[in-house]
């Protein structure tokens, strides 16, 4: 026995709360979160928070960390990023590290199309079979 227990006993029974995650999300290039933003479902049922972001030019869109409720933190589930009051983006989450294939589908999601860098496929491989990666 020890102190704690019951508690770690739950949680190994019942799974985390939430869990920390990468969410990759659209809009104009965001600058450093200095304020935690908020993450919603597309039901606009608040979620979660992201508490790192940056906008990522090697992936030409705004990357975060967050945690979020665990039920949202399917690969590729669609999430609302609030970067200020009453103003949403549309985002995924996205596994960690962060990768191409993520791009496609927030950038689908909002009606826009994606075309990767020459000699980049959307999945992040040459059209040799070659893995590349962008500096």
């Amino acid at each position: 026995n020890y102190i704690g227990k019951d508690a770690l006993t739950k949680i190994l029974l019942s799974g985390p709360v939430k869990k920390i995650c990468g969410i990759k999300f659209n809009g104009p290039k965001t600058s450093a979160c200095t304020v935690p933003y908020k993450v919603f479902s597309k039901s606009k049922e608040l979620i979660g928070e992201i508490t790192s972001a940056i906008y990522s030019p090697r992936l030409a869109t705004n990357v975060g960390l967050g945690m979020l409720k665990s039920k949202y933190t399917e690969i590729d589930q669609a999430v609302l990023v609030s970067t200020s009051p009453g103003k949403y983006l549309g985002g995924a989450v996205s596994k960690l590290p962060f990768d191409w294939s993520i791009i496609v589908s927030i950038l689908s999601c909002s009606g826009m199309t994606y075309s990767p860098p020459p000699g980049i496929l959307s999945h992040g491989m040459s059209s040799s079979g070659i893995r590349v990666f962008m500096p």
